[in-house]
């Protein structure tokens, strides 16, 4: 029993031994397997020293280098703003217009819903006159089957609104033509409306304007209110017409007459009221 003690001493002994052995070869492995770090000297300060230089030279480039690109894309990114700025203000103007154009279709729209007129004596706006010649001419030949006293009052209905329209001053004036060469009734006021009617928008017809002249010299000068006369007299001047009837003549020197006899009376009434102050 003390043999077998001692053995198994003897032998945990040389386990122990060999187990720190083996132990300390694997320290050392360890040991050469680790990269040697370099000593602490002069040389070593200086190449640390121009690695961190270098470092901090790299780090400023690169900080220039993103400095230099973003300062190029915000240049870019204006430029291209500056390019398409015109294409934005393009499609404002263009949005503005068409809600200009669309209110003032919102505005226009119930005027055109009215309803026209029912005679020209009633037109006293543009859109009036419009609605109104848009009913006229919607019924085929009506406007050339209109009495005299009707064309009359259209020429004069135009004239207050400043209205023509190549259309309907055409059927107009075959109206007057045939009328004016017919053998019927008709009045001077319905005849001077006419000329100066077509006077005022600038419609000058020379044969309408020669027919009226015949057709009034039959009645003579002196059976015309002066109204009338002042009336047409306007018109021949302002169309600078040129007949070949003494009857603008007689017209002219009616109105001297009728001057000159005014003139007197206001005399007249003058030297009255004077000798009775006296």
């Amino acid at each position: 029993c003390v043999a077998s003690c001692t053995l198994c001493r003897g032998s945990t002994r040389f386990a122990a031994m060999h187990f720190g052995r083996r132990r300390t070869e694997d320290r050392r492995e360890v040991a050469a397997r680790k990269p040697r770090e370099p000593s602490p000297s002069r040389s070593g300060d200086g190449g640390s020293a121009s690695r961190k230089r270098e470092r901090d030279g790299g780090a400023s480039d690169a900080e220039k280098e993103k400095k230099s690109s973003r300062d190029n894309t915000e240049e870019k990114k204006g430029k291209k703003e500056k390019e398409f700025a015109w294409m934005d203000s393009d499609d404002d103007d263009k949005k503005s217009d068409k809600s200009e154009h669309s209110e003032k279709s919102d505005k226009s729209s119930p005027e055109r819903e009215l309803p026209p007129p029912a005679t020209a004596a009633e037109v006293s706006s543009l859109p009036q006159m419009m609605r109104f010649v848009d009913s006229l001419q919607s019924q085929r030949g009506k406007i050339r089957r209109l009495p005299l006293e009707e064309i009359a009052a259209l020429c004069q209905a135009a004239s207050r609104v400043r209205y023509y329209d190549a259309s309907l001053f055409g059927d107009l004036n075959s109206a007057i033509k045939s009328h004016l060469r017919g053998r019927g009734s008709f009045k001077p006021k319905d005849i001077a409306d006419i000329i100066t009617g077509l006077a005022d928008v600038n419609a000058y017809d020379r044969d309408i304007f020669e027919l009226a002249t015949r057709a009034l010299s039959r009645l003579g000068a002196r059976q015309l209110e002066r109204p009338i006369r002042l009336s047409l007299l306007s018109a021949y001047k302002k169309v600078k017409h040129q007949s070949e009837s003494r009857f603008i003549q007689e017209l002219s020197e009616q109105e001297a007459a009728a001057r000159y006899e005014a003139a007197c009376e206001e005399v007249a009434a003058v030297w009255q009221k004077s000798g009775a102050e006296v």
